[in-house]
């Protein structure tokens, strides 16, 4: 449920995301994506893309049946925003563009050349996610950093800032990474392209290069203590182990046996004792 209303979200999300500019987009959508994954971090590790999702499974951070399911959910939750946000615009919806696959070739910016920043923004942007927001000693569903929304957001509206700015204006919408996206308007416009699939082919095809690279070359090594994303492995916290001294006689710890600044001496009196034994301590 909380993968069909994440992707529910942000297709919704899309009805404000016209061709104004790729300063006004990237914005928008590094907003629409920190808050997101902001409400969402705690349930779900964050990440409500699939093809995030597809590359976790690759990694084996995802079981296979629960990554489908997750993909299944986040299809789902696309199809029913994209139709909800083309009821909502009325007769508009059909003379509004594409948004979400909107590409527009001309001879100086081609399917090669969208293709190519589609493959290296998706593969730059789950390298970063991976970076921030996945704990390599964790299962996926830990959530992150406390600032991974706000980097989750600032990366993707980076992304398409960069990417648009190469293109002619009214041309590219910029790096998505995110197809979901393009399949909601999509469905709900029923406005299928020939050119809808360099926001498909390129993400899966990032997607899997980038877990496979993760899997094989494994980047984090075996877990060791101290050695995942700098925190200990098995005590959760950077604390030390607590030492303990052992003597003739009950343990006790260092921090007790330094707190004494110097042995303790007794002197027995000789001589016959009245009562109880009496003692003199010196210190």
């Amino acid at each position: 449920m909380v993968w069909f209303l994440g992707i529910f979200m942000i297709s919704l999300s899309t009805a404000n995301l016209g061709i104004h500019g790729s300063a006004y987009l990237a914005i928008s959508v590094a907003i629409a994506v920190a808050l997101l994954v902001h409400i969402l971090g705690p349930l779900t590790g964050g990440h409500i893309n699939p093809i995030v999702t597809l590359s976790t499974c690759i990694t084996g951070l995802t079981p296979p049946t629960k990554g489908m399911a997750y993909m299944s959910a986040q299809m789902t939750g696309a199809t029913i925003g994209g139709i909800l946000l083309v009821i909502s615009l009325g007769p508009r919806s059909t003379a509004i563009e594409n948004y979400g696959c909107y590409f527009n070739p001309s001879p100086s910016f081609n399917v090669i050349h969208a293709s190519v920043f589609e493959f290296m923004g998706t593969f730059a942007i789950i390298s970063m996610m991976y970076g921030f927001g996945i704990n390599a000693g964790a299962t996926i569903t830990q959530g992150g950093p406390k600032l991974s929304p706000l980097l989750n957001g600032i990366t993707l509206g980076v992304y398409v800032f960069a990417a648009s700015g190469f293109a002619p204006e009214n041309s590219y919408l910029g790096t998505v990474g995110f197809p979901a996206r393009c399949w909601a308007t999509s469905v709900g416009t029923f406005k299928f392209k020939a050119t809808d699939w360099i926001y498909w082919i390129p993400s899966i095809l990032a997607s899997i290069a980038h877990g496979l690279a993760y899997r094989f070359l494994n980047p984090f090594g075996e877990p060791k203590v101290g050695t995942i994303l700098g925190h200990d492995a098995e005590l959760g916290s950077s604390r030390e182990p607590k030492v303990i001294i052992q003597i003739d006689g009950p343990q006790i710890s260092k921090t007790d046996f330094a707190a004494s600044a110097s042995p303790r001496r007794e002197k027995a009196f000789d001589g016959p004792q009245i009562g109880p034994r009496r003692r003199s301590i010196y210190t």
